[in-house]
């Protein structure tokens, strides 16, 4: 030593106790880590001979559904009124009158004149139908129109004259058809 009589004592930090639970905490986390990361693999690689050969992992296969598991198909009566046609058509006179201090004229409603009544609402206007969207498609035509329901109706449909006609190809006919209807959801409308 260079220096005999000097000491270096405040330089040096006294042996602790603090380090023992760090070491401890750090090495019980690592071994922690470790054992997810080990057992996540051990998941991942297949044991010996559970392995698919490539040939049933990369072949291509076929979808197919049988004709019995298809949800039938219901078709349903299309009818029409003129109340719907009116902009100015009171909303608070239909089955969906909660809709109406809201939306008080059929052309407050944003998918007017695209307004419907229909079989899934309740003459009190109970139920889970009101301001519900529906995918109408005409049988004969092919045609498809999205409609909000807001009125009651007995069975099927009932549109306004002018979208009744457009749905059925330009002409009002007999003032009836037959159309599949699909519920579909909010933002479609």
């Amino acid at each position: 030593m260079p220096f005999p009589g000097l000491r270096f004592s405040s330089l040096s930090t006294p042996h602790s106790d603090l380090l023992r639970p760090c070491g401890f905490t750090m090495i019980y986390f690592t071994t922690f880590i470790l054992t997810l990361i080990l057992s996540y693999v051990a998941r991942a690689v297949p044991a010996r001979g559970d392995a698919a050969p490539l040939e049933e992992l990369y072949e291509p296969y076929e979808v197919t559904f049988d004709a019995q598991q298809a949800p039938p198909v219901t078709v349903y009566d299309v009818t029409w009124d003129k109340e719907f046609d009116d902009p100015e058509g009171s909303t608070i006179k239909t089955a969906c009158k909660q809709v109406a201090h809201c939306y008080p004229h059929f052309n407050w409603l944003h998918t007017w004149p695209y307004i419907c009544g229909s079989f899934s609402i309740k003459k009190d206007g109970s139920g889970t139908g009101c301001a519900s969207c529906w995918n109408l498609t005409n049988l004969r035509t092919g045609k498809s129109i999205v409609f909000t329901a807001i009125d009651s109706t007995r069975s099927g449909f009932k549109l306004g004259k002018k979208v009744f006609t457009e749905f059925d190809g330009g002409k009002l006919g007999s003032g009836k058809l037959k159309a599949v209807a699909s519920p579909v959801f909010c933002n479609v409308c």
